[in-house]
C-alpha cells in the first residue's frame, strides 16, 4: 500500500566455524478448509498481539494484455471497504491496534503475489478476521464507480511519486528490454498511466471474483492466541465463503539473449549509472543459492571484488549493488554502478568485466564463503524477532507455503545453502550469464470443493475493547567508574544481542563554515582504526556474522552492533576499537569528502530532499543550528580537515557523555564484564557546553518556492515550531497530530489522498527532540492539483486547531491506534533499543515506556484542540513548494497567502 515490496526468500546460513547448527524450531499447524483456503496457525507469546497475514497467489505477472498495473490498482480497492464493512479499512484497523508506523498494517503487490497483514492486539483478533474475511467474500457488493475513480487517482500518484525519483526509468528498461513482448514480466507492477486510465469497474470485479477466492489464498496467523479458539474463528468467518474457479499460472519462463543488448537514456540525475542484468533461474532452484553466493562476494560489503576496484581503489564509482533477485518464474542478476561525476561508463563497465573474469578464474576462498553464511546466519535469526511486518515468521511462513506448499522450509533452505561449494558458485555463475534456457508448463489438479459453514450475520462487528495488558521489558542499569552507563533488557528468547553507543550531547553549535564536521566524524569512524585498516575492519566483523554501524550529525551520535550472541564478544571488542582508536586516515578521508559532496548532488536532484532542507531553513533561519543542514555544504565540506574531526571526537565521544545498551540475550553481568574490559581504560572528558538556542514561529505566513522543470508531482511542506519533548502537551499533541496526518486514518490523508485524489499520501511529522521541535504536513501533490491541494492543506490545518473540533468519537479512535499499536514497538531486539534510546535521548527516566498509553487513554478532545490551538497555527507557518513553476507559480499566488518567494535548491532568494 506505501512501499512495494518483494520478500527475500533466500536465506538461512549457519555461523563461521560451526558445522550443523540446528534452527529454532518454528511449530505450526496448516490444514485446509473445504473451499480450499490454506490456514496456518503459529503460537507465539513474545507480545499480546497476533498477526493477521493473507497471501494470494496473484501478482502482476497474471494481468492480461493492457491491463498492466492491475494488480496493484485492485489491492487499493481492497481497502476501500465491503459489504458488511463500512469505511476505510486502514482507519478501522488502526483503531483496533495496528500500527502502521512500525509495518504493522499494510498491504503490498509484487509480481507473484498480494498480501495483506495486520498486527493486532489479541483481543482484537475476532476484528482483524471478519474485517479480512469480509473484502475476501464481499468486496464486489461494496464497489463504486466513485471508490474506483478516486484510488485510479491515488495509484496514479504513487505512480508519479515514483517517477519523480532519481534513476527511476531504470525499472521500465528492465522491463521493456530484458523481456520479450508478452512475457508475464514484461511489465512493471506498477503498470502504466495509460492501462490504469482504461480500467473500468467491471475490470476490477472481474480481477477480484477470478483471483480473491478462499482457494486461491493462505491464512496464516503468528502470535499469542488459543489455537482452537483460532479454528472456530477461522471457520466461522472464512467457512461460508464459496471457491473460485480452478486457475491456471505461467510456468518457468526465463528469457533468452542472443547478444548483449545496449539502450541508451538521458534521465535527470546528476551522476551516471551502468545497470548490467542477466536473465537467472527462479527462485527455490538448486542454482539460486550459489548465485547468492556470488552476488555478494562480488558486490557487497567493502571488502568485495567491485566495491573494492570501483568505490575505494580507483574512485570511480559512488556505489555498487550487485542483487540476484529471483521469482517465482524467472529471476534476474543485477549489477548497479553509480558512477561519480565524470567517470566513464565504458571504462566502468570494462572494469567490471575484469573483476568478474577474476572471480571465475581465482573462485571463492573459504574465508568469503563463511563470512556469506555468517551473515546471513544473522540476518534470519533477526528476522524471526518479529511475527509480522516485511519479512517477520508469518510472512516467511506464507511464502514458503504459497510458493512450494511446504511451510516448514527453514530448514531445508538452510541445508542448500550449508551445501553450496565454491566450485558450485563459479560453475553456475558462468553458466547463468552466458546460456539460455527453455520454457516448461505445468498443470496441477484443482483440489477444493464446496463450502462446509453456514453462512452468518456479517452486520454484528467484532468487539476491540478486550482488556490490553502490557508492561514495558525490564530494563538494568549499572554505571562504570569513568562515568559509562550502562542499561541491559535481558530477551533470552533468541541467540541474538543488539548493542548501541549514545553519545548524549553532540555539536548543535556547529558553524556555517564547519558544518556536516559531526557527520562526516561518524562517518570515517567505521573506515578504520589504529590497528585495522577498513577493509581489515570490516573482514573482522564479517567472520562472525556480525553488522557494525557508526551514525551521526551535530543532533546525535553513536554506534550500533548486530551480533550472534555466541560471537559478541570479539564483536564488541571490533566495536571498542572503533570507538577508542579511529585511524581518521587522510586517504579515507579524501574519499569520504567526496562521497558526502556526490550526496549533496544527489540530494540537490530530489525534489523530496529539496523541500526538506529548504522548510528547515526558511523556518529556523540560516544562523539558528536547525536551519543549516547536518550535511554540510559545498564550500564547508570542501573546507573541513581530519583535524576538525578528531577534535569533535576528542571533545563528544566521552564515557561519561556516552550511554552503553544491550537489548538480546545477554546479563547486567556479562555486559558489565564486557564493558570493563574494553570500555573501562576510556578517559573522562569535560563536555563543552552546547545548549541549542530557542526559535520563534514565523511572525507571518510566507510561501517558497523552487522550480524543478518537468516534475509530474509538487513536493509540499507546511511547517511551524513545536515545543521540545518533555512538554505537558506531549500527549495531546501526539493525538492532534495523529489525527491530522499522523496516521492514514488522518484528516489530511483521507481528503487529499482518498477523497481528492491529488496524492498517493498525505501526512504531517512531528519532532519533540530533548531541546527543540516542530511539525511538518507534506505530500507530493499531482501538479495540475498544487493550488487545490494548498488549500485543503490550510482547511485541515486550521480545523484541527479548532474551526473543526475535535470530536470524542474521532479522539476514541486515534486513542486506540495509538495505545494498542504502542506494544508493537518493542517486538524485535532494535525496536526494544529504539524505544530505550530515545527515552534516554529526551532525558526521560525509562519507565517513561510505561507512562505512555495511560496518559494517551486520558486525553480528552478538550486537552487535543487545546494544544493543537496552540500549535498548529496556520498564520505563523510557512510553505514550501518545489514543483514545476511555469505549471504551478501562477496558481499559488493567487491563493493570497502573503509573500511568495521564489528560491533555488539551496535557499537562496531569485525573486
Amino acid at each position: 500500500m506505501f512501499r512495494w515490496f518483494i520478500l527475500a526468500l533466500s536465506v538461512l546460513f549457519i555461523t563461521a566455524n560451526s558445522t550443523a547448527q540446528q534452527l529454532p524450531k518454528i511449530d505450526y499447524e496448516k490444514y485446509t478448509l473445504s473451499n480450499g483456503l490454506q490456514v496456518i496457525l503459529c503460537v507465539n507469546k513474545k507480545i499480546p498481539a497476533v498477526n493477521v497475514n493473507l497471501w494470494y497467489h496473484v501478482g502482476s505477472k497474471n494481468e492480461k494484455p493492457g491491463k498492466t498495473g492491475f494488480a496493484h490498482l485492485f489491492e487499493h480497492m481492497m481497502f476501500q471497504g465491503s459489504k458488511h464493512v463500512v469505511g476505510e479499512y486502514l482507519q478501522l484497523a488502526e483503531q483496533a491496534g495496528a500500527n502502521l508506523r512500525t509495518g504493522g498494517v499494510n498491504g503490498t503487490t509484487n509480481n507473484d503475489r498480494t498480501n495483506y497483514f495486520e498486527t493486532v492486539p489479541s483481543t482484537s483478533l475476532e476484528y482483524a478476521l471478519w474485517l479480512e474475511s469480509d473484502r475476501m467474500g464481499f468486496l464486489d457488493d461494496a464497489l463504486t464507480e466513485e471508490k474506483f475513480t478516486n484510488q485510479q487517482d491515488v495509484v496514479k500518484n504513487e505512480k508519479r511519486q515514483g517517477d519523480n525519483s532519481p534513476y527511476s526509468a531504470v525499472k521500465y528498461l528492465v522491463a521493456d528490454n530484458l523481456y520479450p513482448a508478452g512475457h508475464p514480466y514484461a511489465h512493471t507492477v506498477i503498470g502504466s498511466i495509460e492501462d490504469l486510465t482504461n480500467a473500468t469497474l467491471d475490470d476490477v470485479k472481474d480481477f477480484f471474483n477470478t483471483w480473491y477466492v478462499p482457494n486461491n489464498c493462505t491464512l496464516t496467523l503468528v502470535g499469542d492466541f488459543d489455537p482452537a479458539h483460532a479454528k472456530e474463528l477461522v471457520h466461522k468467518y472464512f467457512g461460508p465463503l464459496a471457491p473460485g474457479k480452478p486457475l491456471s499460472r505461467p510456468g518457468v519462463n526465463i528469457p533468452t539473449l542472443n547478444r548483449n543488448k545496449q539502450v541508451m537514456a538521458k534521465d535527470r540525475v546528476p551522476m551516471a549509472m551502468l545497470q548490467l542484468v542477466y536473465p537467472t533461474p527462479p527462485m527455490f532452484s538448486k542454482e539460486e543459492a550459489p548465485l547468492d553466493f556470488a552476488a555478494s562476494i562480488l558486490g557487497h560489503g567493502k571488502t568485495s571484488y567491485l566495491n573494492r576496484r570501483l568505490v575505494r581503489d580507483l574512485q570511480l564509482a559512488n556505489s555498487v549493488r550487485i542483487s540476484n533477485s529471483c521469482r517465482e518464474i524467472s529471476g534476474e542478476f543485477t549489477i548497479t554502478v553509480v558512477a561519480r561525476p565524470g567517470a566513464d561508463l565504458e571504462k566502468i563497465k570494462t572494469i567490471v568485466d575484469e573483476e568478474m573474469a577474476s572471480f571465475l578464474a581465482k573462485g571463492p576462498t573459504e574465508e568469503e564463503m563463511q563470512r556469506i553464511r555468517s551473515e546471513m546466519a544473522m540476518g534470519f535469526l533477526r528476522g524471526l524477532e518479529r511475527i509480522g511486518g516485511f519479512g517477520g515468521i508469518a510472512d516467511r511462513l506464507n511464502s514458503y507455503n504459497t510458493f512450494l506448499g511446504e511451510p516448514d522450509y527453514f530448514q531445508k533452505d538452510f541445508d542448500r545453502y550449508q551445501n553450496v561449494k565454491a566450485e558450485d558458485v563459479v560453475s553456475t555463475f558462468r553458466k547463468w550469464i552466458a546460456d539460455a534456457h527453455r520454457l516448461e508448463i505445468y498443470i496441477t489438479p484443482e483440489t477444493s470443493g464446496r463450502p462446509d459453514a453456514e453462512e452468518f450475520d456479517r452486520t454484528v462487528i467484532p468487539s476491540t475493547d478486550g482488556q490490553l495488558s502490557f508492561k514495558a521489558p525490564e530494563t538494568q542499569r549499572s554505571t562504570l567508574d569513568n562515568g559509562l552507563e550502562i542499561v541491559v533488557t535481558p530477551r533470552p528468547d533468541l541467540p541474538v544481542v543488539s548493542t548501541s553507543l549514545m553519545i548524549k550531547t553532540q555539536d548543535v553549535l556547529e558553524t556555517a563554515e564547519k558544518a556536516g564536521r559531526s557527520s562526516l566524524t561518524a562517518a570515517i569512524m567505521d573506515e578504520g582504526t589504529t590497528s585495522r585498516d577498513a577493509l581489515q575492519l570490516q573482514r573482522d566483523l564479517d567472520q562472525y556474522g556480525s553488522s557494525l554501524r557508526v551514525n551521526g550529525s551535530k543532533f546525535s551520535a553513536g554506534v550500533t552492533l548486530s551480533s550472534l550472541a555466541k560471537n559478541l564478544k570479539p564483536s564488541f571488542a571490533i566495536m571498542a576499537d572503533v570507538v577508542l582508536h579511529p585511524a581518521m586516515d587522510e586517504e579515507e578521508f579524501a574519499r569520504l569528502q567526496k562521497r558526502s559532496l556526490d550526496g549533496l548532488k544527489r540530494r540537490m536532484s530530489d525534489p523530496g530532499s529539496i523541500a526538506n532542507n529548504i522548510a528547515m531553513r526558511m523556518l529556523f533561519g540560516e544562523n539558528h543550528p536547525l536551519g543549516r543542514n547536518s550535511s554540510g555544504t559545498e564550500s564547508s565540506i570542501n573546507a573541513l580537515t581530519t583535524s576538525d574531526l578528531r577534535e569533535t571526537w576528542e571533545q563528544f565521544w566521552r564515557p561519561n557523555n556516552a550511554v552503553l545498551m544491550f537489548v538480546g540475550d545477554i546479563t547486567m553481568d556479562e555486559a558489565r564484564d564486557l564493558a570493563s574490559e574494553y570500555l573501562g581504560a576510556w578517559e573522562k572528558g569535560a563536555i563543552p557546553d552546547v545548549t541549542m538556542p530557542p526559535a520563534t514561529a514565523p511572525a507571518e505566513q510566507t510561501v517558497y518556492l523552487v522550480d524543478k522543470q518537468g516534475a509530474p508531482q509538487s513536493q509540499v511542506r507546511i511547517c511551524s515550531v513545536a515545543p521540545e519533548r518533555q512538554t505537558p502537551d506531549y500527549y495531546a499533541l501526539n493525538l492532534a497530530n495523529g489525527l491530522l496526518g499522523g496516521a492514514f486514518s488522518s484528516r489530511l490523508n483521507l481528503n487529499i489522498r482518498e477523497d481528492k485524489g491529488y496524492a498517493y499520501g498525505a501526512f504531517c511529522h512531528m519532532v519533540n527532540a530533548k531541546d527543540y521541535g516542530y511539525w511538518s504536513a507534506m505530500a507530493g501533490v499531482q501538479t495540475k492539483f498544487t493550488p487545490e491541494a494548498l488549500v485543503e492543506f490550510r482547511k485541515e490545518i486550521e480545523g484541527i486547531s479548532g474551526s473543526i473540533p475535535v470530536t470524542q468519537t474521532e479522539l476514541e479512535g486515534m486513542q486506540k491506534n495509538l495505545s494498542r499499536g504502542y506494544v508493537q514497538n518493542f517486538e524485535s531486539n532494535d525496536m526494544v533499543l529504539g524505544q530505550i534510546t530515545h527515552v534516554l535521548a529526551m532525558g526521560l527516566p525509562i519507565d517513561d515506556l510505561d507512562r505512555y498509553i495511560p496518559a494517551i487513554e486520558k486525553q480528552t478532545p478538550s486537552t487535543v484542540t487545546s494544544a493543537a490551538k496552540k500549535y498548529f497555527n496556520f498564520p505563523h507557518a510557512i510553505t514550501v513548494v518545489v514543483g514545476d513553476l511555469a505549471e504551478i507559480e501562477q496558481g499559488i499566488r493567487a491563493l493570497n497567502w502573503g509573500n511568495v518567494v521564489v528560491v533555488d535548491a539551496e535557499g537562496n532568494v531569485l525573486r
